[in-house]
């Protein structure tokens, strides 16, 4: 006998960690729209709740919402909001996040409700989220206001997303926290770690500031060295310890940086070098400005962007006594000194970020000059052969040159339909503006037939170029993977460079760049960053698990704009760029088959990327090579019910196969938001914890 569905359901939630609860859905909860309250004790009046709601064995995300009210308290204890329940669902986990002691228990109640009420709370409880929502979706008034209160209510409710907030939620390291980390079975097997503090000048008040919150740390280094270079030029030959915490005058740790980092140190397999986030902090204690750091890679490295904050460093990496380039007295120099030892070893996979803000440095904090760093770098890239030169402002921006490579054929591979003004010009701009010595454009145009006369009049003027040919795939359905597969196969270039017709460059060096940074034998893909005609950014990269599975940052980023910790305008590896300008060696493209013909129009480059990912090579998303995309403004979301067969099939795979990394992007701070368009916003609540916070 089958139970009607309830329009009422309450679950009660036992304890599943110090600030996690579980507990099961009964029978008969309906999908739709619901009104839920989080009851978890009156005298509990500043926190949030978050709701998991999945399916043993499902391969679908789990539905997650947040639920706060932090400075409306009320004598229940409760927190409600409404949200979309797309599906039936089995299990639900609650993690509650305060500065209080953990309740006994969560009560959550689901009241379904019909859509115009729901649609009215949603709007009154994130009215600048529906007004975000619907100036970023496209059709008719109706319609645009249907996706923007949908995408709301996925999003959860507005909050007063300050970082102070942001701090007080979920930077809170109690007793409680503080237990668990000294019971980890990683305490035995902790390192013994040296502390050495650098100091340029005479700034004793940074000094001192640094030294005390060394020694006030839970577990204690086992020997603090003060290195001052007019004193003593080599610093620590005789250093005890096994890692060794790299700080400046002015950077101060929290008291249980040392523990946290010790413990990840054994949890990661004793990394070579080990950094964490950073933030400013002013005299009466307020702090500003944090640095949410991505996984270490070279180009970024090359910046100096993540050369400040505590570092550990196995000791053997660090050079004890002073040279040219790397003078013993700023821990930026030295740290990118280890950091470059350890890449010339082949060991760079083995150094790691932890997403926890562990440094807070003063406004009065010695920086290493810029001249100092840039001569660190330079003298890397010459014991390396890189072809480069490095602009001494930080952070640094590296302009790499071809050199030897520039004679290594490159073949454009276009798929097109050779109609439309802006598709022909685009053709021509690349043709005749490109300054590359050696390269070929093959335009794939699927259709059944031969060009008509109206293809034939359009390409008429770029028949006369020595590197332009047409090719035609006898058929009626179009597959970009299958296209650029055959394209890769139709022609001989060490480099293969996908790209779509309606691309143009704004320099034409444009080329000369995207081979440059292959003299990194490393790399397998670099993707050039795009704008729309209106020179907002159209394409800077592309972050894994944004806006619900996969999204470009930096959307509508104006050129110029360097956008959050100068990420848009720096080079860098990521997961994954666009295939609209992409740039591959021909022996990669070759070694993981090229692209996924079942994916035949979305999503393609983004799996072709993450394979050569997983095959051991770097995708470089270059910032400093700058291209004009004309695609539409309008653009929707993968999540948005108005999708085609053929893309819900897409979206399925992709998430299947790459849920790992759609849920931690490496390159992507979990303390980050995965919100469409607020890529670079504190994540409410982060996506990575040592414990739920209490």
């Amino acid at each position: 006998m089958s139970m009607k569905p309830s329009r009422f359901i309450r679950i009660t939630c036992r304890p599943a960690g110090s600030r996690s609860f579980t507990g099961q859905f009964p029978p008969g909860l309906q999908a739709g729209w619901h009104f839920v309250l989080v009851r978890a004790r009156q005298s509990l009046p500043k926190w949030i709740a978050v709701l998991r709601m999945s399916n043993s064995g499902s391969e679908s995300p789990p539905v997650e919402m947040t639920l706060a009210q932090p400075y409306i308290w009320n004598p229940f204890g409760v927190k409600f909001g409404v949200f979309y329940l797309p599906r039936a669902q089995e299990r639900l986990e609650v993690d509650l996040y305060s500065q209080q002691t953990a309740p006994a228990q969560a009560q959550v109640t689901f009241i379904r409700v019909f859509r115009v009420i729901a649609s009215v709370i949603v709007c009154l409880q994130n009215v600048p989220g529906v007004i975000a929502a619907f100036r970023s979706t496209a059709g008719n008034g109706r319609l645009r206001l249907r996706k923007a209160i949908a995408a709301t209510a996925i999003n959860g409710q507005y909050l007063p997303k300050s970082y102070a907030n942001w701090l007080s939620w979920f930077d809170g390291w109690p007793q409680d926290r503080i237990a668990a980390l000294l019971a980890s079975p990683h305490h035995p097997h902790r390192p013994i770690i040296s502390a050495v503090i650098f100091s340029a000048g005479d700034n004793e008040p940074a000094l001192a500031a640094t030294r005390e919150s060394v020694e006030a740390q839970i577990i204690p280094p086992c020997e603090i060295v003060i290195h001052r270079p007019a004193d003593h030029p080599a610093f620590g030959e005789a250093l005890l310890g096994e890692y060794v915490a790299i700080l400046q005058a002015g950077e101060i740790i929290p008291s249980h940086a040392l523990l946290l980092l010790s413990d990840e140190l054994v949890r990661l397999q004793f990394p070579e070098t080990l950094f964490a986030d950073e933030d400013i902090i002013d005299e009466s204690g307020k702090r500003s400005l944090p640095l949410f750091k991505p996984q270490p890679n070279l180009t970024l490295m090359c910046s100096g962007l993540l050369s400040r904050g505590i570092w550990l460093v196995r000791r053997e990496w660090l050079e004890q006594r002073p040279t040219a380039q790397t003078p013993l007295c700023y821990a930026e120099a030295v740290r990118l000194a280890a950091w470059f030892r350890v890449f010339e070893a082949g060991r760079a996979a083995a150094t790691q970020r932890v997403p926890f803000l562990l440094t807070h440095r003063l406004v009065a904090a010695e920086n290493a000059p810029p001249e100092i760093l840039a001569a660190v770098v330079s003298g890397f890239l010459a014991r390396n052969g890189f072809d480069a030169s490095v602009k001494p402002s930080f952070p640094l921006r590296i302009q790499w040159r071809p050199g030897a490579l520039r004679a290594k054929k490159v073949s454009l591979i276009v798929p097109s339909r050779l109609r439309g003004e802006t598709q022909i010009a685009c053709l021509g701009e690349i043709l005749e503006k490109t300054t590359y010595p050696n390269f070929e454009m093959l335009v794939l145009v699927t259709q059944p037939g031969e060009l008509d006369a109206e293809q034939e009049r359009a390409i008429a003027p770029l028949r006369a170029h020595p590197n332009f040919r047409v090719e035609i795939i006898p058929s009626d359905a179009f597959n970009y993977s299958a296209v650029n597969n055959t394209g890769a196969a139709k022609t001989d270039g060490d480099f293969l460079c996908l790209l779509n017709d309606d691309v143009a460059p704004m320099e034409s060096d444009w080329l000369d760049r995207m081979v440059s940074f292959f003299a990194d034998r490393n790399c397998g893909i670099v993707g050039a960053k795009l704008f729309y005609p209106n020179l907002t950014t159209q394409h800077g990269g592309v972050i894994m698990g944004l806006a619900g599975l996969v999204e470009h940052a930096h959307r509508f980023l104006p050129r110029g704009n360097p956008g959050y910790a100068f990420r848009a305008e720096l080079d860098q590896e990521l997961s994954a760029v666009t295939g609209a300008c992409m740039l591959v060696r021909r022996d990669v493209f070759e070694q993981v088959r090229g692209l996924d013909e079942t994916f035949p129009t979305a999503f393609n480059d983004v799996d072709f990327c993450l394979r050569v990912r997983e095959a051991g090579f770097g995708i470089v998303f270059a910032a400093s090579v700058e291209m004009i995309h004309h695609e539409t403004l309008t653009f929707g979301q993968h999540y948005s019910p108005e999708k085609t067969e053929q893309e819900a099939t897409d979206i399925q795979r992709l998430r299947t196969r790459w849920s790992d990394i759609c849920k931690t992007d490496p390159f992507h701070n979990p303390n980050l938001s995965l919100v469409g368009r607020s890529e670079w916003n504190l994540a409410f609540p982060p996506r990575k914890q040592a414990e739920p916070i209490a």
